[in-house]
């Protein structure tokens, strides 16, 4: 196998294009300014990592990590519904 071919292979569903529409580009980074995740685990962890790789790569910006109860900016919030978080669950609906 090629280096080439193990890249995008390793790459897999993880490969991320920039964002080539600057108007949609800027939508992206407005709306994914900020990541938050509603509890500290491996399995969230990592999704928060790899959404913060792909804004990157998508938009040229990195957003930032912060906790939930911090999002009153536009943020994505990762976790589990119904998880014991009412309050998370409220700010989502459900």
């Amino acid at each position: 196998m090629t280096e080439m071919s193990e890249t995008i292979e390793n790459e897999a569903w993880l490969r991320y294009n920039v964002i080539e529409d600057e108007g949609l580009r800027e939508e992206y980074r407005v709306r994914c300014s900020a990541i938050a995740i509603t509890e500290q685990t491996k399995v969230l962890r990592t999704a928060e990592r790899e959404l913060a790789e792909a804004v990157q790569a998508m938009t040229g910006y990195s957003p930032d990590l912060v906790t939930i109860r911090d999002h009153l900016v536009p943020s994505v919030i990762i976790g589990v519904l119904g998880s014991g978080d009412a309050g998370i669950d409220r700010e989502v609906g459900a």
